[in-house]
This record gives C-alpha cells, sequence and structure tokens, in this order.
C-alpha cells in the first residue's frame, strides 16, 4: 500500500514497506557486558562464556601474573619466548641483566583478545603495585598493555610485551 499526499512539486510519499536491518549484522542492543574471572584475570566480554581458545588465553596471562609476583625465573622462561621483546612506556626497551619488576600486587582486565591463526593479540588494562629499588612502595597504577602470544607445540608463549 502506497499512500500520496500533497499536490505540489514536493509530494511526501509513505510506504508500508518494511525496514530491513541487514546492514547491522549481529548487533544486539540487549546484549550486556560481562566480567568473567579466571584466576588472576578478568576479561570483559558480551558472550555468556569464554571459548576455549580464550580461556587458555587468560589461564597463559594468569600464568604470567603469578610467575612475575613470585619473581619466578624458571616459570617466565616456559612462558616468555627465548627472544621476548618488553617495551617500556615512551618506547624505550628494557635491556638490564635482571628485567623482572618486583610487584606487591599485579591484576589484569583483558579487554580485547584478537585471534589471527597462531598468534592472538590481548589488550586490556593492567593494575600494578610495585617496589622500586629504593624499597619505595608507588601507588596502584593503571597501564594500557598489549600482549602478543604465539602457539607452539606445547602451549601458549608470549612474545612481545608492549605498555602505552
Amino acid at each position: 500500500m502506497n499512500l500520496v499526499s500533497g499536490q505540489d512539486k514536493n509530494q511526501s510519499t509513505i510506504s508500508s514497506k518494511s525496514i530491513t536491518t541487514s546492514g547491522l549484522g549481529s548487533f544486539n542492543p540487549d546484549k550486556k557486558k560481562r566480567w568473567i574471572r579466571i584466576e588472576e584475570v578478568v576479561v570483559e566480554t558480551f558472550n555468556i562464556a569464554l571459548t576455549p581458545r580464550e580461556e587458555q588465553l587468560a589461564r597463559a596471562e594468569s600464568g604470567e601474573i603469578k610467575a612475575l609476583l613470585e619473581r619466578d625465573t624458571t616459570a617466565l622462561k616456559n612462558i616468555w619466548l627465548k627472544d621476548f621483546t618488553r617495551t617500556e612506556f615512551h618506547n624505550k626497551v628494557h635491556r638490564d641483566p635482571n628485567p623482572l619488576p618486583h610487584y606487591l600486587s599485579l591484576h589484569r582486565r583483558i579487554e580485547k583478545i584478537l585471534i589471527v591463526g597462531n598468534h592472538v593479540y590481548v589488550s586490556g588494562t593492567e593494575y600494578a603495585v610495585q617496589v622500586q629499588d629504593n624499597s619505595h612502595v608507588n601507588t596502584q597504577v593503571a597501564r594500557k598493555y598489549t600482549h602478543l602470544w604465539i602457539k607452539e607445540l606445547f602451549g601458549w608463549r608470549l612474545a612481545t610485551k608492549t605498555y602505552e
């Protein structure tokens, strides 16, 4: 049914044709953000549960946090790739013989997991309280991070760690 009103050049048309929303893809305005805690990590998601691969990566992130808190170099050697790269603030590359920071607490909120074959980018916010060399304790710092994980034969290995 088409209705036409008006008699001049600026005629308006009203149509009973239904509006399609195919351009919106899988948009669902009712989806709510959820937070799923896996050990030392909180993952933000719009899904009810994590995929098995997302859960593996959250556990890998948690394992790195535990090793950093305990300053466990043996565990970190199993988590980090042999040519692991850690980029500090202002894009300074850390090259000290013992680059491990001394954390009083360390937590991560994963905001995005991007899977590209056997490479996965994990990004989010890290909350850390660190002890400085002079035994001074910093207040909690929130910083954005991005990790690149690579799937190897026996699990996920952390290749790069970048802070903004």
